[in-house]
């Protein structure tokens, strides 16, 4: 049913004239929008709105590639994570502990991807002799609604 038609493609050619990053969409009926290419590519300029949220051991900035939303277009939603280096979060899906999760809740006239996660760290928990895997890092956590 798809035959023939165009995917939406995306590509960054520096000064130079040399592509340095190029992706497709799957989907042709859905696009990025300009905020949420920008926040693909230099996730430092895709800043829309933010949000920063602080508390004593931990800092969160909440962004949004887009202040709103048009039909079959694409917005990033991430959460930028910081924490005092002796502190952790145990990774999504780490059994026996309460891992991290990022919930938001359902709206109906949006699609809503999984939460990506960055790779954990395993930690060794010398005191019961146990590893975890953890993510302790700064690090950013998104997830794209359509």
């Amino acid at each position: 049913m798809q035959k023939g038609f165009a995917r939406p493609g995306y590509f960054f050619i520096d000064g130079k004239g040399i592509i340095r990053e190029k992706f497709f969409d799957a989907r042709y009926r859905e696009r990025l929008t300009g905020n949420s290419l920008l926040a693909k590519l230099f996730p430092e300029l895709g800043q829309e709105v933010t949000e920063t949220v602080e508390a004593p051991h931990l800092q969160l900035a909440l962004e949004q590639s887009d202040a709103t939303g048009v039909r079959c277009t694409r917005i990033t939603l991430a959460v930028d994570v910081r924490l005092p280096p002796d502190v952790h979060f145990y990774a999504p899906d780490t059994k026996g502990y309460k891992p991290i999760k990022l919930p938001l809740d359902p709206i109906p006239q949006l699609q809503l991807q999984r939460v990506v996660y960055p790779p954990s760290k395993t930690l060794y928990l010398r005191a019961i002799k146990e590893p975890v895997p953890v993510l302790g890092d700064p690090f950013t956590s998104a997830r794209i609604s359509r």
